[in-house]
């Protein structure tokens, strides 16, 4: 089971480093929700695909360095700490994190992304707001 996520997720980020934004909402569920940005999250896969076209369009290189998956029944939490290189408009950025990902298993048996929060654990060990 937690081979078929991490090999989910593995899909996922070789679309998105291939510039598939097709390809890469394939591996979203229906009614999934991504975190764009921090504190900006978009609903569904129509909102989805724009914020991932807008992401693919500074040619990004993803690359997960460490990964852990909890799976219980038909839900797995994707934990992974990433980075990803890409070209912005004074050359080239890196941007790094620790995210945090829900994925659902469907009546077909493949594993989609429910829940994708690439800077899902940034709060871990941050203050409480007052």
């Amino acid at each position: 089971m937690e081979d078929a996520v991490r090999s989910t997720v593995a899909s996922l980020v070789q679309a998105l480093n291939d510039g598939d934004v097709d390809a890469a909402l394939r591996h979203y569920d229906a009614g999934a929700v991504f975190v764009a940005q921090p504190g900006k999250m978009v609903r569904g896969t129509a909102a989805i695909g724009d914020a991932l076209r807008a992401m693919v369009a500074a040619r990004p290189r993803l690359t997960t360095h460490r990964s852990e998956v909890l799976a219980a029944g038909e839900l797995a939490l994707y934990l992974a700490h990433w980075s990803m290189e890409l070209e912005a408009a004074d050359g080239r950025q890196t941007a790094s994190a620790c995210s945090a990902d829900v994925l659902r298993r469907g009546p077909d048996g493949a594993w989609r992304v429910l829940i994708d929060d690439p800077w899902g654990t940034a709060l871990v060990g941050a203050p409480m707001p007052k």
